[in-house]
């Protein structure tokens, strides 16, 4: 069992090199954005936030409980062996949150995300047996039908805490979720797609680019539908910010798109990944990040589209 983790701890890190970020300033950053999503959250709905973190310590675990990951541990370890391995999993990604809850003095909160996690740790999600989660989306674009089939607990998340910020009358919050639905529909464009899917177009690369970020751009909105209609009809005097939200992520999501092919065939590198940073962090580098990505796309599609 040791060195079951010790793999998945060396994979990991070869992932993260892969991505072309240094193991140790990829952990120092998920720390930063994990703390920075605490305090947000306790700054924002305070009330809420034990059991905020107890359903997104929820769905992080759940992909740990597919069926075809149950049934390879099963197979190389034995029941014994695979139900240790799942509950020293769980316990693993429930112990930041659970020191979070500690430190707020949230002990009960603490106890059921614990208790939380031995028990799912137990229970496997047949998501891949004849049960197939269905999608608003068709085969095309393939990004949202993967994507959505993957993050459909992450949405969901994200449509409970747009209800609550409308309970508390906390506008910023669902603004916040907006842009979450559109970073969420980004992330589906993180990985490099095989060459035949772009090959397949009969398209110029300008072209091929309109097509993907239109499509995007549709497919993100109808995603994002829930809560924007739902801030629309409680706060429609605020309109505009609902509005300016859904123009920052629309706009994130087109320069991820652009961020994607600017390095095709190979996936996102470390230059690429601090521009997009740089971007959530400083916006108005979008003037810069978009033109750039775009033509630097055009030339990498050039051996793969027509002309």
């Amino acid at each position: 069992m040791r060195q079951y983790f010790q793999l998945q701890f060396t994979m990991f890190n070869r992932r993260m090199r892969d991505f072309g970020i240094n193991p140790v300033l990829g952990y120092m950053l998920l720390t930063g954005l994990f703390i920075g999503f605490v305090k947000a959250l306790y700054y924002r709905v305070e009330e809420y936030a034990p059991w905020t973190l107890i359903g997104a310590c929820a769905m992080a675990q759940m992909p740990l409980s597919s069926k075809q990951r149950s049934d390879f541990l099963l197979t190389t370890f034995g029941k014994g062996r695979k139900n240790k391995i799942r509950i020293v999993e769980n316990l693993i990604i429930s112990l930041p949150f659970a020191v979070t809850l500690l430190l707020n003095q949230c002990f009960n909160q603490a106890a059921i995300i614990i208790l939380l996690s031995i028990v799912s740790s137990l229970v496997t999600f047949r998501g891949n047996g004849d049960f197939v989660i269905p999608t608003p989306y068709s085969k095309h674009p393939f990004e949202f039908t993967a994507g959505f089939r993957y993050t459909f607990y992450l949405i969901a998340l994200v449509y409970a805490i747009t209800v609550i910020a409308v309970n508390v009358n906390n506008l910023n919050l669902g603004l916040a979720t907006i842009v979450a639905v559109y970073l969420i529909a980004a992330s589906y464009y993180s990985k490099p797609e095989n060459e035949y899917y772009v090959w397949i177009f009969a398209k110029t690369p300008r072209k091929f680019l309109r097509y993907k970020v239109l499509q995007a751009i549709k497919n993100a909105f109808f995603m994002a539908l829930p809560p924007i209609a739902l801030l629309s009809v409680c706060y429609f005097s605020e309109i505009l910010l609902i509005l300016i939200a859904i123009a920052a992520g629309t706009i994130f999501l087109i320069t991820m798109i652009l961020a994607k092919y600017s390095s095709y065939p190979d996936g996102i590198g470390m230059s690429v990944t601090i521009m997009l940073i740089l971007v959530l962090m400083f916006p108005p580098s979008v003037l810069v990040a978009i033109p750039y990505f775009y033509y630097r796309s055009i030339n990498k599609l050039k051996p793969f589209l027509d002309d």
